[in-house]
């Protein structure tokens, strides 16, 4: 625990002392080589690591690249396949998502006024949580992250390429297919309804077989009960800066009108995942990792319009202090956290701590 939660602390006092954007950029890439090796070359470290080393090393035996696509999440059968065929281990493969997930996550931290911030605030939940553990899932919301700034730069086209290129990886992505029809025009709850009404059958369509899937696993719970303790902890973490954002939102509007549109967006989708949670909370914990992105942009843009000029030190804290308790509370609290993450192992650095 201490070893995270040290980390969390060291680098968030780091970005903190960082006022000028160019400085915020060369330390966001700093950070980003010391994530590649804390995460990349982690060995053993991860609640769902035993699972995808076991798929690695027999799913992939004298099957066709064709068949690897047809399978369903083509393109991560295709990454374990090269890497194989690379000669490379599971250790490599681990290296090369993190390395993917890292590029796509400085690429989103670049819509914010403090690239490094974004990348710190990350720490917790999306590196931790999600890029050290669940590999599909974190490739899949890098190439969502990249959607997200799409979005944000008007390229409706993109929005949608990165969106299926996401669930290649992770096929629940093609949820966020109707965001692409908003992309450029005024967010509203009716606007978002007409987008997921039109092009939900689409998405529909593309998930196929995988709402069966769906179904059986987090409502029918066919599979066995499936809870996630931490779900509406994570869930509490990621609307609050809408609630915030919200109450703000005339003065967000005002300072940040690029992000605006993106903003009140996923303020109405996290806002509708309240039933989702009531009916599966572990449907709810995936759909946190998709939100969270956008929360930590909106907690920075908050923090900084929410106080007076005077308290500008406060609401540059404000945010490392909500996600700093955050990952406090979850090692002191959470098996998960001692089973899957404790004592941490590094190949690279050939240490477990």
């Amino acid at each position: 625990m201490a070893l995270y939660v040290g980390l969390y602390w060291f680098w968030a006092s780091l970005a903190g002392l960082v006022r000028k954007r160019g400085s915020s950029r060369v330390l966001a890439w700093v950070f980003l080589i010391f994530l590649l090796v804390f995460a990349g070359a982690r060995l053993g470290v991860g609640c769902d690591t035993r699972a995808y080393a076991l798929r690695f090393s027999t799913m992939y035996q004298g099957m066709g690249w064709q068949d690897a696509l047809h399978m369903g999440e083509g393109l991560f059968n295709w990454l374990n396949m090269s890497v194989i065929n690379l000669g490379g281990s599971f250790s490599t493969l681990v290296f090369v998502c993190t390395l993917i997930f890292l590029v796509c996550l400085y690429r989103f931290s670049l819509l914010a006024a403090s690239p490094v911030s974004v990348m710190v605030l990350s720490f917790p939940v999306l590196v931790v949580q999600l890029a050290m553990s669940g590999l599909r899932q974190a490739l899949a919301v890098a190439m969502l992250m990249l959607a997200f700034r799409s979005f944000v730069l008007l390229r409706r086209w993109q929005v949608v390429f990165w969106i299926l290129v996401a669930s290649q990886f992770h096929t629940s992505v093609l949820v966020f297919l109707p965001i692409a029809a908003l992309v450029g025009r005024q967010i509203s709850l009716m606007r978002l309804i007409a987008a997921i009404t039109v092009l939900g059958p689409l998405a529909m369509f593309f998930l196929g077989s995988r709402l069966e899937v769906y179904n059986d696993r987090y409502v029918d719970q066919i599979y066995g009960s499936q809870e996630s303790s931490g779900a509406w902890l994570r869930y509490a973490l990621v609307v609050f800066p809408f609630i915030v954002f919200e109450w703000k939102r005339r003065l967000v509007k005002a300072r940040f009108p690029e992000l605006f549109p993106l903003f009140r967006l996923f303020a109405l989708i996290t806002f509708a995942l309240v039933p989702l949670g009531l009916v599966s909370s572990v449907a709810l914990h995936r759909f946190v990792f998709y939100m969270m992105p956008v929360s930590i942009l909106v907690l920075l843009c908050i923090g900084a319009v929410a106080l007076r000029k005077e308290q500008w030190r406060m609401g540059a804290a404000l945010p490392f202090l909500v996600h700093g308790a955050y990952i406090t509370v979850w090692f002191s609290m959470s098996s998960h956290s001692t089973v899957c993450y404790v004592p941490y192992s590094n190949w690279l650095l050939a240490g477990t701590l």
